[in-house]
């Protein structure tokens, strides 16, 4: 059988500026970390493809986080292994 793959796409107000400015931080540093936590968690996650972040009306006072994933099966599944992955760092 094959594997039934399912797009998901979310946009994300970030707070302001400055929310934002902390953000981009965290995924530059997370870039070059060999720990990467969402590196970690999508390798975890056996449903997920791949995950794409971009930041959006950066110049703006309403910037935005685009997340882009695909995975397979479906969202009930998908949403179950991110809340396992979520609650186990905690």
């Amino acid at each position: 059988m094959i594997a039934k793959h399912n797009p998901l796409t979310l946009i994300l107000p970030i707070k302001s500026q400055e929310n934002f400015q902390e953000l981009k931080r965290i995924f530059e540093e997370m870039q070059d970390d060999e720990n990467n936590p969402v590196f970690t968690a999508l390798n975890t996650i056996k449903t997920v493809h791949f995950a794409r972040f971009v930041f959006l009306d950066t110049e703006t006072d309403s910037p935005k986080l685009l997340v882009v994933t695909t995975y397979d099966g479906d969202e009930d599944e998908y949403f179950d292994d991110e809340e396992s992955e979520n609650s186990s760092d905690h």
